[in-house]
């Protein structure tokens, strides 16, 4: 997460503040993908977005994102 934004080229030229890495294993793509959709789910929401941007600590935004995860994901 960052407050500030990163120039990331988006489509909306505007700042980046949410950043995830992903990685897994070279012969993974189900996992992957499934993975992607889950965080693509999440993200819709104004309401965590925002949530996140406004989170505390580290502790936080992971406690938000597993929250997420098992509402709308596989968890």
């Amino acid at each position: 997460r960052s407050t500030k934004g990163v120039d990331f080229n988006a489509i909306d030229n505007k700042p980046v503040h949410l950043v995830f890495l992903i990685i897994a294993p070279e012969n993974s793509a189900a996992a992957h993908l499934k993975l992607l959709a889950c965080i693509s789910r999440i993200l819709k929401s104004e309401d965590l977005r925002t949530r996140l941007m406004d989170a505390s600590d580290p502790a936080s935004i992971f406690r938000i994102i597993s929250e997420a995860d098992k509402k709308n994901c596989c968890g």
